[in-house]
């Protein structure tokens, strides 16, 4: 595992536009082993809209293009998300990157995607979340966590 600045220093190519947003994937990551970084640095793109957005439209081949890596999985937080508690932000995004890394496909019955939900609530428990109070999270405005 990787420290927070070094791990922020890492997202560059992902895609991640928002420094808030940015210290909160960089904590996740920093919690998790070296085998699940580098497979999000590899295949994922973090998006956001902001809060002035509905909606945002973004061409792969043109992500890919430009940071010169196949793309395989976008997980998009929606405006809803930043308004969630961190400790629930965290678990959102330990989620998401549960159904890149468990290879989940979009595709499915009512039945299996129950399935994989449940698989990426699992994997995201993992990582205990809720343990972590606020004190100061790496970023512009240099906010940390820790137990």
């Amino acid at each position: 595992m990787d420290n927070l600045e070094t791990i922020d220093y890492r997202l560059n190519h992902l895609f991640v536009d928002d420094q808030k947003l940015r210290g909160h994937i960089a904590f996740v990551l920093s919690k998790m082993t070296d085998d699940i970084i580098e497979f999000v640095e590899a295949n994922v793109i973090f998006v956001i809209a902001d809060e002035n957005e509905y909606g945002r439209c973004i061409n792969v081949i043109d992500l890919e293009k430009q940071y010169n890596r196949k793309v395989n999985y976008i997980i998009f937080l929606n405006s809803e998300f930043l308004t969630q508690t961190d400790n629930n932000k965290f678990h959102t995004i330990a989620h998401e990157i549960g159904h890149a890394y468990l290879g989940h496909e979009n595709e499915g019955n009512k039945l299996n995607h129950e399935k994989m939900e449940k698989e990426a609530n699992k994997f995201a428990r993992k990582f205990d979340f809720k343990k972590y109070k606020k004190i100061e999270l790496y970023g512009r405005d240099k906010q940390t966590y820790k137990k």
